[in-house]
């Protein structure tokens, strides 16, 4: 906030631009450290929403709400489709000892460089050491 008696662009707040708007209120922010769900995350956000749809749709009388819920069911389900058609399937894999991402990717997939695949899916706290637990990891 500049003073009564100061210029417009002289005061230290100059290149700060403060927006304020009753609908960004409340706005959360965005996190880059949670991942997009994978394809069995969607297939139960899929059977969930439907599951609720359903619920639903048994207390509705009135047919104009019936069938606008019936159009976005489907518009959900093709959504959820379009998404499950782009996400690699998963499986859990336990490695037999403690080793490196470099020493299963090459075991696995026949390609270390494919290490990434299995520290992106999982919370590993270093690299060099996976522990003997099950990994979410692609199928190809």
């Amino acid at each position: 906030v500049r003073g009564v008696n100061q210029p417009a662009g002289t005061g230290r707040d100059s290149d700060i631009i403060t927006v304020m708007h009753p609908a960004l209120d409340g706005v959360q922010t965005v996190s880059n450290g949670s991942s997009p769900p994978n394809y069995e995350d969607l297939k139960a956000i899929r059977t969930a929403l439907n599951a609720a749809i359903d619920q639903e749709q048994l207390r509705i009388r009135d047919d104009v709400l019936f069938q606008q819920i019936s159009v976005m069911r489907t518009d959900l389900n093709r959504d959820i489709s379009a998404r499950l058609a782009q996400v690699e399937r998963t499986a859990l894999r336990t490695p037999d000892d403690v080793l490196p991402a470099l020493v299963l990717a090459a075991a696995w997939y026949d390609d270390a460089g494919r290490e990434s695949d299995i520290l992106t899916r999982n919370p590993v706290p270093h690299p060099g050491f996976i522990p003997v637990e099950p990994l979410r990891v692609p199928v190809r």
